[in-house]
């Protein structure tokens, strides 16, 4: 008869090396999982952030072509100032208009707590939305405001166009704002899309 001893030092150790192994493996692959999951949600909000800014980037050409249209029939300096009611006048006495529309509203009563389009929810005017089967999250909208004028005398104007006039060319400065849609508007607030806010300066000149 033949017996076989084993020795008394042999505990399983194979079977732990398994085990860590196994642990080693898992935790690789949660590693990677979530890397691949945190990859994907910055593409997508990458993504969403540049459809935002493509609806704000229209809204403000909407802007532009609006001023320029309402601007077209200007024969006073009040039409000017107003754009026949769709501008906001920042010019006009007691009036402050804040530039970051996200910073939070004065209290009430501040000079500034309705004024321009900062705070002005009214001022605010929907755009066309962006074409196509993919669209940013809300309506894109603009604010314009009347930020004063300026004269361009006969020398300056000849000098930078080459052509001088019988009278000095006076320029209507307006302030442009657009953004992708309204940050506090019902089912989108708190949402965690994007909202891209953008101002240009336009200017209609008249002799």
């Amino acid at each position: 008869m033949i017996t076989f001893r084993t020795s008394s030092r042999e505990r399983g150790a194979a079977l732990i090396i398994v085990v860590l192994l196994l642990l080693v493996m898992t935790l690789l692959g949660l590693a990677s999982l979530r890397s691949t999951l945190l990859e994907e949600r910055m593409a997508g909000a990458l993504f969403d952030r540049n459809l935002a800014f493509q609806s704000a980037e229209s809204a403000l050409r909407a802007g532009e072509a609006f001023v320029d249209s309402q601007a077209a029939g200007i024969v006073s300096d009040a039409q000017a100032r107003t754009l026949s009611g769709t501008a906001f006048d920042c010019t006009a006495n007691g009036v402050v208009c804040e530039s970051n529309s996200f910073l939070p509203a004065p209290a009430t009563g501040s000079p500034v707590a309705a004024n321009g389009c900062a705070f002005g929810t009214a001022l605010w005017r929907d755009a066309p939305a962006l074409g196509g089967t993919v669209t940013a999250a809300g309506t894109p909208q603009f604010c314009i405001e009347f930020t004063g004028t300026s004269i361009m005398d006969n020398e300056r104007l000849s000098a930078e166009i080459g052509e001088a006039g019988s009278t000095d060319m006076v320029l209507y400065n307006y302030r442009i704002y657009a953004r992708s849609t309204n940050p506090n508007a019902t089912g989108f607030s708190g949402s965690g899309r994007a909202v891209v806010l953008l101002q240009s300066t336009y200017v209609i000149s008249r002799i």
